[in-house]
């Protein structure tokens, strides 16, 4: 499963309250990412099978780690 898929999934089923606040700390980095390699870095991390998506909601980050490639994503949209 893809992490995406996890927040899609949770959704679904009600338990929405983690995938809208993953989903929101993501959108509100979204435009820093725009046409930028690092955003699409981002987003195959965000569909690769086996990468792990973790969100702090003391600091409202989300963190994304992608073994495949030894990658890892932070993003907060009030990390400047």
């Amino acid at each position: 499963m893809t992490p995406t898929e996890l927040t899609d999934a949770m959704l679904m089923r009600g338990n929405g309250d983690f995938g809208k606040q993953a989903l929101a700390a993501g959108a509100l980095a979204a435009s820093c990412f725009k046409g930028a390699q690092i955003g699409t870095l981002l987003f195959e991390a965000l569909h690769t099978p086996g990468a792990t998506l973790v969100y702090d909601m003391h600091s409202s980050g989300l963190m994304v780690v992608d073994p495949a490639t030894r990658r890892l994503f932070y993003v907060a949209g009030d990390v400047w």
